[in-house]
Formats: C-alpha cells, structure tokens, sequence
C-alpha cells in the first residue's frame, strides 16, 4: 500500500505542477482530488477542469496476488474506473467526462469514455463490486476500442506529464489522434508481460546462479559465462529468454483454444497406435 500511495502522490504533485504553469489547448486543470468521494466508494485520483468537471479518473494499483504488478489493461481495473465515470454521470447527466486512466509504476493506459457510459455498466456487478463483471460483455470491445493510443511507459518527470496532459487536452479540444495498428498495440501488451515476468524472476535466478554450483555449470554447457563479473548480465539474458519462452507457450496454447474449440477434448486425444510400437 505504501508503493501505492506513493505513486498517486508523485502523480498528484506533479500534474498540480504542470497544470499550474499552464492551460492546455484552452483546457484549465485546476486542481487533483486525492481518494475523490463516488457514491460511496473513492476514486484513487480525479483531475479537474474549470467548473469542477472531472478531466480524467486515475485508478492506481501497484500489487495482485503474490507481489506482481497489476495488469493495467485487466478488466476488473478498467471495470473499476469505467464504474467511477458512470456512477459521477448519474448524479451530473448534464456533463461529460473525457477520460479515464488505469496505472501502476510502470505503465499507464489511457481510454475515452463513451457519453452514454451509463449504459455500459452492468448495475448488478456494480452494487456488488465486481468489478471485473462491471462492463457488460456486449461492449467490451467497444470499450477496448476507445484505448487512447497504446500501453505507454509511465515516466514521472514533468516532461512527460507535460507531453501527456496536453495530448489528451488536443484529443478533448477536437483534434484526432491516430490509434495505434492492433498489431502494435498487441506487441506492446506482449513486452509488458516479458518484462514483468523477467523482472520477477530475475532476483531468483541470479541468486541460483550464485549459490548453485551444479545448476551453474549446465549453465555454462549452455555457453553462457557465469564468472562473478558477468553474472549479472548473464542472469537478465536468461531471465528474458525464459520470459519469452513461457508468453510463446502461452501463446499456442490460446492458438489452440481458438482453432480447435475444446482444447481438453484435444488434449485428450490418445491415437491408438500409440504404445503399440508402431508409428
């Protein structure tokens, strides 16, 4: 929690810089709520615009199940903040809210909300909190679709605040932005997961490296230099190969889900020649 709270506090001072500075596009950011009170629940970060109209909601998250970041492309983040909005425009139907943000501190992904928001949520999986059911499956997609850009690199300098704040103010003032190609978006989502991966498993690696004498040397079979100087080096090299290992079995995995339909009723199969010797 302290990690969390940290990044929405370094988010929060330094968008109150920037936007203090100046407008955007003719766009005023006049203040950021910090845990914004929402029909009962708390909105990590909300931006404001002149005239007390959200700019964009933040939801923030650093941890999921054993320690590995949020995914901030997961549904039940994107569920969470898309709910915010929709319960915000219930009681202001008169006004419009440009964007919504879901982050970790690493990345951020940014999506438009759609004017009738409302309509999107599952009302039911909202009284309950579950979030991950809150977009109602008919409009996922749509909801997939109004992704500003694509999965970017959180960076918490005022340059890229500054940079970020006033691409989405052009997007608000009228002016199109380009989406990325789905392939683009895709890949990017897939170097996100290598590097989450990697960057989990490393410490551990490098530690057996260290320690294990045996397991270095099959190492070394490999071709791959253990000696204490480059050990380092040589535990990232690893650690990213088997990241990539492991998306690319994945991968096939849903290929396979895809193509055959029933991927248990394939992986079943049991040709009858075989054990009978034959081939």
């Amino acid at each position: 929690m302290e990690r969390e709270a940290k990044l929405q506090d370094d988010l929060k001072n330094l968008i109150e810089t920037v936007t203090k500075e100046r407008r955007f596009h003719g766009v005023e950011i006049t203040h950021v709520e910090w845990n914004y009170p929402v029909d009962g629940r708390e909105a990590d970060l909300v931006i404001f615009m002149r005239g007390e109209i959200p700019f964009m909601f933040i939801e923030t998250k650093r941890k999921v199940g054993r320690g590995a970041l949020f995914d901030p492309l997961d549904a039940s983040v994107v569920g969470q903040v898309m709910s915010y909005a929709a319960l915000w425009k219930r009681s202001h139907p008169e006004h419009e809210i440009p964007f919504v943000a879901t982050a970790n501190p690493e990345s951020i992904a940014i999506f438009k909300v759609p004017k009738n928001i409302e309509e999107y949520i599952d009302r039911t999986a909202l009284m309950k909190r579950d979030y991950r059911g809150a977009i109602k499956r008919k409009y996922l997609s749509i909801i997939e679709n109004q992704m500003v850009g694509k999965l970017q690199r959180l960076s918490l300098t005022r340059e890229f605040i500054d940079y970020l704040l006033d691409r989405l103010a052009e997007e608000y003032a009228g002016k199109r932005i380009t989406k990325p190609e789905p392939s683009e978006a895709m890949i990017e989502r897939f170097r996100g997961f290598v590097k989450t991966v990697a960057d989990k498993c490393l410490p551990l690696l490098e530690s057996k490296l260290k320690e294990d004498g045996i397991f270095r040397g099959e190492i070394e079979k490999l071709g791959y230099k253990a000696e204490p100087d480059v050990l380092p080096q040589t535990a990232r090299n690893l650690a990213r190969m088997m990241a990539y290992v492991l998306m690319n079995k994945l991968i096939f995995r849903k290929v396979l889900e895809k193509v055959t339909g029933c991927l248990r009723w394939f992986c079943s199969i049991r040709p009858r020649w075989l054990g009978s010797g034959r081939i």
